[in-house]
């Protein structure tokens, strides 16, 4: 039986309100995905990352992102200690950018060559990683004996055993560039700096970042067998921030938000030390005095500018000692260009 003609067009309309409300439910809910783009970055511990601490209290990649027309992205940040860690969590699709020491990055890009393609957005500034010692007797790297240890973030691949391995290189010969790899435990940095400070152990030496380096050089019988400076050259860069290649083309604004906002985060550093420190103890809950982390961001020794500086002779020595089959002839092989410009090294 047909329905009269009044009630069809009533029943009409309801679905077409019906169709409309879908469709508008739809739209809200594709908005709202867009909207809610998120952004996840790996990051680690100490004051080598404090561009990332900056970063993540002012909000400035959310800031970049909005002027990019990339509303409401989410930032997760994530700690991860240790390059080896880092590495595995950009390869899973765990983090979008990882920050790591250069040891880390190149063996990623010589992993990913020609599919993946991880290359360094960045430096994240310049700070001395120092091998310290509580050990009176320990003054050359000749002094370690088989029941010491030397702590590093992950042996074999961090910077700081790369940095290990070119001091044995220069200091051994060559073909000893692995001599202290026995010696060597995978320890996060605020661990080790327990270690060395409290004694007692047979973690007898510690390849610490900063502030780590500084407070175990404030206890009595500590002291530095070697300096990244001493192996790099002055103000070399040991940490970077790096993507693959896919995530740089396909979230272009992304992208770019992240590197305008490391250049805010360093001119902000630069230009205001002590409430750069302020910031580090407000993201890292750090006890330490800021008087104390303001000396140290004020000390020559120290920048936060992101172009690298002295990281392809590290590159040199991997490739030359087998550690990497891909042969860079330059440091912009392994940075993707934006930083291409600037000088770096």
């Amino acid at each position: 039986m047909f329905l009269p003609l009044p009630r069809a067009r009533f029943i009409h309309r309801l679905m077409l309100g019906a169709l409309a409300l879908a469709l508008a439910t739809a739209f809200s809910l594709g908005s709202r995905a867009q909207a809610d783009e998120r952004l996840t970055i790996g990051e680690q511990f100490g004051l080598p990352y404090l561009l990332f601490f900056v970063m993540r209290d002012q909000g400035l990649i959310e800031k970049h992102a909005a002027d990019r027309g990339v509303e409401g992205l989410e930032v997760d940040w994530r700690q991860i200690s240790g390059g080896a860690q880092m590495n595995s969590a950009l390869l899973s699709g765990s983090i979008d950018i990882g920050a790591a020491g250069v040891g880390p990055l190149l063996t990623l890009w010589d992993r990913t060559y020609g599919n993946a393609d991880v290359r360094a957005i960045a430096a994240l500034g310049s700070a001395p990683i120092e091998l310290v010692t509580n050990q009176e007797r320990i003054k050359s790297l000749a002094d370690f004996t088989a029941q010491d240890r030397i702590a590093v973030p992950a042996t074999s691949v961090s910077v700081q055993s790369r940095i290990l391995q070119m001091a044995a290189a220069k200091q051994f010969g060559e073909d000893q560039w692995q001599r202290l790899e026995p010696l060597t435990v995978s320890m996060s940095h605020p661990e080790a700096a327990a270690a060395i400070i409290s004694g007692g152990t047979e973690i007898t030496g510690h390849m610490a970042n900063p502030p780590f380096n500084y407070q175990e050089l404030e206890r009595p019988n500590t002291h530095v067998v070697l300096s990244s400076y001493d192996v790099l050259g002055d103000n070399a860069s040991a940490n970077l921030a790096f993507a693959t290649k896919r995530f740089r083309e396909s979230r272009p604004e992304v992208y770019a938000a992240f590197l305008d906002a490391l250049e805010d985060a360093s001119r902000f550093i630069a230009a205001h030390p002590a409430e750069s420190a302020e910031t580090f103890k407000r993201v890292t809950g750090s006890n330490l005095d800021t008087g104390f982390v303001t000396s140290l961001l004020e000390k020559p020794e120290f920048n936060f500018a992101i172009t690298p500086r002295h990281t392809y002779p590290l590159a040199e020595f991997m490739h030359r000692v087998g550690a990497i089959k891909q042969n860079p002839q330059s440091w912009q092989d392994y940075f993707f260009p934006e930083v291409h410009a600037d000088g770096g090294s």
